[in-house]
């Protein structure tokens, strides 16, 4: 009987187990699928771990996407709190640290990406956290319980995710940002000074063109020196920095590996039946035009389908628009696209209203779009950027304009 191994417990890992129970018309994976967590906890939603978990309005069960009960109505053999110690590509195996060989037909690798750590001195001292897992919330949540002030260094999606969530919660809070404006590198200095403002107006104390040089404590971190010179109170610290691929099986078992795992549109690694998915994943989007790997519970949910696709003999490829979310306060944000350059920005709306879009332009054409509680909008965007529609920039910023009838006309 065949075996698939997917190798990664979250969305992606799930996505691909879904599909392939489900299958895709009428022809589903009818041998073995192991997946193997390195969590010792059934696969779960990250995004809220920043949001709800944190500001304890969900519990972590909530976060589960099935029970336990689904896996085992699926014939799906989950290992748990065990990790994945090498891949034989000749063998077609996988050793796992706890001495289980695992035979496979088809192998996924949907390992994720590790948070960055800094490496400054006190950087080992209790109360200094990264966001990434269900442990990692607990952790901070311990802390927060007798805090009255924290550090968020980096002020990308997370770092400002979690100053919001934990202003909310009424610590005082400073967001440390290495750039003269947060999000500067990826949505342009306009529209981080947006951001900057928004988190200076809900009482955060917005620190640009500053990055730590060591925490500062006995046992436990009491205060983040900044490279100012400046010393700034902490009862805990959240490094937000980004995140690493996980692909150091992928290294060893002589995979091409760039950025990420290199696969191709089908979710292929240079290796015969052997796949990546999600945060792992460095990919050809042929909407963008290069590859990139995302970091988007989107991207890996959809790669993942795609990955089970193919191994159920359904020629699918990935080929899709970049999409992400972010709540922030009362502000929904949604970003669609992925651009590397733009020559020109568009304002539609008022931002002291907290509801607008920003679009970004290229040779006349859409090809990103933020939008601040104007979800439509963004989707209508969304359909601009894969048809490449040449568009005008009064029509952008009228806010009267129906992008849907924009992009009819295509």
């Amino acid at each position: 009987m065949p075996s698939a191994v997917v190798i990664g417990g979250g969305v992606a890992g799930y996505s691909v187990v879904h599909r392939l129970r489900a299958g895709v018309d009428g022809s589903s994976w009818q041998g073995d699928i192991h997946l193997v967590c390195a969590e010792d906890v059934l696969p779960y939603d990250r995004p809220p771990l920043s949001k709800e978990v944190l500001r304890h309005e969900w519990s972590p069960a909530k976060t589960l996407y099935q029970n336990e009960e689904w896996y085992a109505e699926r014939d799906v053999t989950l290992h748990r709190g065990v990790k994945a110690k090498a891949i034989d590509p000749l063998a077609c195996t996988v050793s796992l640290d706890n001495g289980t060989l695992l035979s496979y037909d088809s192998l996924v690798l949907v390992t994720g990406g590790r948070p960055r750590r800094l490496s400054i001195p006190g950087a080992d001292l209790t109360g200094v956290h990264v966001l990434r897992t269900l442990e990692d919330v607990a952790a901070i949540q311990a802390d927060v319980g007798s805090a009255t002030h924290a550090v968020v260094i980096g002020a990308g999606f997370i770092g400002a995710e979690v100053a919001a969530s934990l202003r909310s919660l009424g610590l005082q809070i400073v967001m440390l940002e290495m750039d003269e404006v947060p999000f500067a590198r990826v949505l342009g200095a306009e529209v981080g000074q947006f951001f900057a403002q928004l988190h200076t107006a809900e009482g955060v104390q917005v620190v640009c063109n500053e990055t730590a040089v060591a925490f500062r404590g006995m046992k436990k971190v009491e205060a983040v020196e900044g490279m100012s010179g400046t010393m700034y109170l902490a009862n805990f610290v959240i490094v937000g920095v980004g995140i690493d691929p996980a692909m150091e099986l992928a290294v060893e078992a002589g995979m091409k590996c760039a950025n990420g795992i290199c696969v191709d549109e089908f979710g292929r690694t240079s290796l015969p039946n052997v796949y990546a998915a999600g945060d792992v994943a460095e990919h050809p989007n042929s909407v963008l035009g290069r590859r990139v790997r995302l970091e988007h519970l989107r991207n890996a949910t959809n790669q993942g389908d795609i990955v089970a696709r193919n191994i159920l003999g359904q020629e699918s490829r990935h080929e899709e628009v970049p999409w992400f979310w972010s709540d922030q306060y009362d502000v929904n944000f949604q970003y669609a696209g992925h651009p590397d350059e733009w020559d020109e920005v568009v304002w539609s709306g008022v931002p002291k209203t907290r509801s607008f879009t920003v679009f970004y332009l290229k040779n006349s054409r859409i090809v990103g779009a933020l939008s601040a509680n104007q979800p439509r909008k963004n989707k209508a965007a969304m359909r601009l950027i894969r048809q490449g529609t040449l568009v005008n920039a009064p029509d952008l910023r009228d806010p009267e304009t129906d992008l849907r009838q924009l992009a009819k006309k295509n």
